[in-house]
C-alpha cells in the first residue's frame, strides 16, 4: 500500500479521536500520583505539573498541582480517584463533550 493511502486513514483516525469526549481532572499537590478508575477499570494516574503562568487568585508560579486527561465514550460514568495513602472519592457524571472534575484530598471532595 502506498503512502497516499495511509494519509487519509491517519487523518480519519486523528479526527475521530478529536471528537471523543474528554474528562479533565485537576487537583492540588496532594493528588499527584492518585490512581483514576472509570467504570471500575484503571484509567490512569494524576500527573505532577508545575504552574508556570502569572499569579492568579488560586495559583502562583512554581506551585505544584496534579492533572489528568482521559478520553472516554459519551454517557454516564462512575469515576473513582484514590490517593497514594488510600483515601478515595467517587463521582457519577454524564459526559457528552468535555467534562471536568476537581480533586481535593485536603477537603475530601471530588467536584465538577
Amino acid at each position: 500500500m502506498s503512502a497516499r493511502f495511509h494519509l487519509p486513514i491517519l487523518a480519519l483516525a486523528l479526527l475521530s479521536a478529536c471528537g471523543q469526549p474528554t474528562l479533565n481532572l485537576t487537583g492540588d499537590g496532594s493528588a499527584v500520583g492518585a490512581r483514576i478508575e472509570v467504570d471500575g477499570k484503571d484509567a490512569g494516574e494524576m500527573e505532577k505539573r508545575v504552574y508556570s503562568r502569572r499569579s492568579s487568585k488560586v495559583m502562583k508560579p512554581g506551585q505544584v498541582y496534579a492533572a489528568a486527561k482521559i478520553r472516554l465514550p459519551a454517557g454516564t460514568h462512575d469515576v473513582k480517584v484514590t490517593a497514594k495513602d488510600g483515601r478515595s472519592f467517587s463521582a457519577r457524571l454524564d459526559v457528552a463533550g468535555e467534562a471536568a472534575l476537581g480533586v481535593d484530598f485536603e477537603k475530601g471532595s471530588l467536584e465538577n
